[in-house]
């Protein structure tokens, strides 16, 4: 049975960022090694690659950078959007079906998910949180889906969904830094997929071992540090002997 006890924080990113490697964007459906993984695992892959990008962000960053990145982050997106729709509408010339298509779906999808514009990224955090929030629970939608398909715009919905987690913790913490929750958070989705992955593929399966050795190359060098730590103690008391 494959070892799941926890690793600290900075082996947790560590393992997030060697799975980045093996778990496909969310723009793909392929492992980089061609495997195609199951819609579970998949899904509860990228979301240990969303709780590690939440670690790095609140480990490195101050609160303010924290709303500064979010406000870039969310106001780009509509950016993005409103400049889809505009380049598309007017046109001297008439659209094919499928940048009609792209025209239709980037209107709806700024409507429906920014339905109060971007002022709400001028409020109090507290307050930007929920918005931002509301924006990813609609970008989430099953109205949206097909049209966020058309755009090819699932891997800005993940970018925009990381940044709630470290926001989140920054409007709950004075210094923007506490990291017990969100290690708490990657402990549990890591829990979650290394179920996935040991109900899919047998001990010994390559993808199971690309997929979860990364895990434990940080396990053994943790406990290997442990132990190296108790031998230097049992030394030093010998030599006070």
């Amino acid at each position: 049975m494959f070892d799941i006890a926890r690793v600290p924080v900075a082996r947790q990113k560590v393992v997030g960022d060697a799975l980045a490697g093996v778990v496909p964007a969310a723009d793909a459906k392929a492992s980089k090694k061609g495997e195609a993984l199951p819609d579970d695992v998949l899904a509860l892959g990228r979301e240990v690659l969303t709780r590690t990008r939440a670690l790095e962000l609140v480990a490195s960053l101050p609160k303010l950078a924290i709303d500064n990145t979010a406000d870039r982050v969310f106001g780009g997106y509509f950016k993005i959007l409103l400049g889809e729709a505009q380049c598309l509408d007017g046109t001297l010339s008439p659209l094919s079906s499928a940048l009609e298509a792209r025209r239709r779906a980037a209107v709806l999808v700024r409507t429906k998910a920014y339905k109060k514009g971007v002022r709400v990224l001028k409020l109090e955090m507290s307050q930007q949180y929920q918005e931002m929030r509301g924006i990813v629970l609609a970008l989430r939608s099953p109205e949206l889906v097909e049209s966020i398909k058309v755009l090819g715009h699932a891997h800005h919905v993940d970018h925009l969904e990381a940044q709630l987690a470290p926001y989140g913790v920054a409007v709950k913490a004075p210094n923007g830094d506490d990291l017990e929750k969100l290690s708490d958070a990657w402990h549990a989705a890591f829990t979650r997929f290394v179920a996935a992955v040991v109900s899919k593929w047998p001990e010994g399966h390559a993808t199971r071992e690309a997929l979860l050795k990364p895990y434990q190359r940080a396990l053994d060098a943790q406990r290997a540090e442990q132990a190296a730590a108790r031998k230097a103690t049992r030394k030093r008391k010998a030599d006070t002997q």
